[in-house]
């Protein structure tokens, strides 16, 4: 795990599932918060702007969400940056 990263993100890995334990047990090392989304998730727009995402040249950075730089990402930002609700 570095703090800056170039790429695409790993599905399921070891910090996805850590994170997960910790969220359901008593550590809650990690930043997380419900997304409500009222009239449920856009399939085609959503993947359509992960598709872009992965094919721009944005750079991760774990603390995206506090000091926010251009054309930077965290696993926050680039949630709330890729998916759509139905209209």
């Amino acid at each position: 795990m570095r703090l800056y990263s170039e790429g695409a993100w790993i599905l399921d890995g070891d910090y996805d599932f850590g994170a997960l334990k910790n969220f359901f047990g008593k550590a809650k090392n990690w930043e997380v918060e419900e997304i409500k989304i009222e009239k449920g998730i856009n399939v085609e727009k959503t993947v359509s702007n992960i598709i872009k995402k992965i094919d721009s040249d944005v750079t991760y950075y774990f603390l995206d969400h506090i000091k926010d730089k251009p054309d930077v990402d965290n696993c926050n930002t680039a949630i709330k940056e890729t998916y759509a609700e139905n209209e």
